[in-house]
């Protein structure tokens, strides 16, 4: 029973590549250093990344906890300007202490410090 499971966990998993690599294949590129690809699934949750030439696999199983909240970084746009101003609203709304990095959707970050 036990080989069965780790079988469909395994399966899953090879689901979750092929999709990584079609949405890789619908940019026309492939993987680099630093990207993740984050899938929900319906009892738990797959991460991919790539650190140097290391591929990652995070499975985090259990009941998915939703919350219907948004970050609102897409919609800020994508420029710097845009990331320091969220910085900047997020430093002076919740007084963060340490370094805060945000990254867009197109890699660009920015630092608070």
């Amino acid at each position: 029973m036990e080989d069965i499971k780790q079988l469909q966990v395994m399966e899953t998993i090879a689901k979750v590549m092929d999709e990584v690599g079609n949405t890789l294949e619908a940019e026309g590129r492939s993987m680099q250093d630093g990207d993740e690809f984050a899938y929900i699934l319906n009892d738990g949750i797959v991460i991919v990344s790539l650190e140097g030439t290391e591929m990652n696999i995070k499975v985090i199983a259990g009941e998915i906890q939703k919350l219907d909240l948004n970050l609102n970084l897409v919609e800020m746009g994508k420029g710097e300007d845009d990331l320091q101003k969220l910085i900047d609203g997020t430093k002076k709304a919740e007084e963060l202490e340490g370094q805060v990095t945000i990254e867009d959707i197109e890699g660009n970050t920015t630092t608070n410090e």
